[in-house]
C-alpha cells in the first residue's frame, strides 16, 4: 500500500485543478449561494468566459490542507497532514478572439506540499499558457498534453447561462508521479449572480467525483466526493474566489486509505470588495465548510 501513497495525494489535490486560479475532507456545506440584498437580477443568459487583455495582472492567494490515514484490518497505521499557503501571479501577455497568453508564477509559498500536484506552478516557476475563452488549455509550458495542467482550471459553460442553468465537465489526464490514468467529472449550476465590487459575479456550485481509468479502476474500490463554490466575475471574466472540498477512499485488500482536503482561494491584487464573502483563507480538512458567503 505503502507505493500507491504519492498517486493517492496526486488523485485528491489534483482533482482541485478545475478551481485552478480561483483557486481539498469533505465539510459542512451551506447554501453557498447569495441571498437577500446580495442577488442581483439578470435580463438575460450571461457569458462566463475568461477574457483579458495584454498588460493584465491578477494575483490569487491559496490555502490548501490535507489529511491522510492508512487502514489495515480496520487499524489505523499512519496517519500525515500537509498544509501550504502560497500565492500565484496571472500576467496577460496577449490575447485573440481565439485563446489568452499568460504567465503564471507562484510567487510567495509557506509550506513543503508539491503545488505540481495542485497544478500550480512551483516557487518561482513561471508557466506559460495558452488558454480558450471556455477554459481549454491549448499549451501549458513544457508539460505534455497528457498531464493535469491540461485539465480546464476552470468549468466554464461553454455558452450564455442564466441563474439555474447547469453544465458538465470530464476530462481525462495521467498522473505525473505515478503515470495512473485518471479521470474527473463535475457538475456546475449557476446558483445566482450578486454584487461584486463595481460589477457582478455568479455564484457557482461545483460537485463531482475523479477514478480511475482503465483495469486498474475495475481492481480497486475507490470513492471519491467534491463539493464547493466558485466566484467568477462576468465582466471582467476572471475567477475571485473558492472554496473546494474533497473526500476519497481507496480500498484494496485488508487495507485502506482515506484521504481529507480542503482548498480555499481569494483574489488580493486588484482587491475586490464583494458583500458577504467569507474572507478566511484557513482551512480544516475534517471541519470545513465550503459556504463563500455569509
Amino acid at each position: 500500500m505503502q507505493k500507491n501513497i504519492g498517486f493517492w495525494q496526486s488523485a485528491s489535490v489534483l482533482v482541485t485543478c478545475v478551481t485552478l486560479f480561483g483557486g481539498c475532507a469533505t465539510g459542512g456545506g451551506g447554501s453557498g449561494g447569495a441571498v437577500g440584498a446580495l442577488a442581483v437580477a439578470t435580463s438575460g443568459p450571461l457569458e462566463l468566459a475568461l477574457k483579458g487583455e495584454a498588460g493584465r495582472q491578477e494575483k490569487m492567494r491559496y490555502y490548501s490542507a490535507s489529511t491522510v490515514e492508512n487502514h489495515e484490518e480496520g487499524q489505523l497505521t499512519r496517519r500525515k497532514e500537509e498544509a501550504v499557503e502560497f500565492s500565484v501571479v496571472t500576467r496577460t501577455t496577449g490575447s485573440t478572439p481565439d485563446h489568452l497568453q499568460w504567465e503564471v508564477e507562484t510567487t510567495e509559498k509557506d509550506g513543503a506540499v508539491n503545488l505540481h500536484d495542485l497544478a500550480f506552478p512551483e516557487l518561482k516557476e513561471v508557466l506559460e499558457m495558452k488558454i480558450r475563452p471556455s477554459g481549454e488549455v491549448l499549451y501549458a509550458g513544457p508539460y505534455p498534453a497528457t498531464s493535469v495542467f491540461f485539465v480546464p482550471p476552470i468549468p466554464l459553460p461553454g455558452k450564455p447561462v442564466a441563474p439555474g442553468d447547469t453544465w458538465t465537465l470530464a476530462h481525462d489526464w495521467v498522473s505525473m508521479s505515478s503515470g495512473i490514468p485518471l479521470r474527473v467529472e463535475l457538475v456546475s449550476i449557476f446558483k445566482s449572480l450578486i454584487k461584486c465590487g463595481s460589477g457582478t459575479c455568479a455564484v457557482i456550485e461545483v460537485s463531482g467525483d475523479v477514478g480511475i481509468n482503465g483495469s486498474l479502476g475495475e481492481k480497486l474500490k475507490f470513492e471519491s466526493e467534491i463539493k464547493g463554490y466558485l466566484l467568477f466575475a462576468v465582466e471582467s471574466g476572471s475567477m475571485v474566489a473558492s472554496r473546494i472540498a474533497n473526500r476519497e477512499v481507496m480500498v484494496t485488500g485488508n487495507t485502506g486509505m482515506r484521504v481529507h482536503s480542503c482548498m480555499v482561494g481569494k483574489i488580493v491584487e486588484p482587491s475586490l470588495k464583494i458583500p458577504g464573502h467569507i474572507t478566511e483563507l484557513q482551512c480544516d480538512p475534517e471541519k470545513f465548510s465550503t459556504e463563500l458567503l455569509r
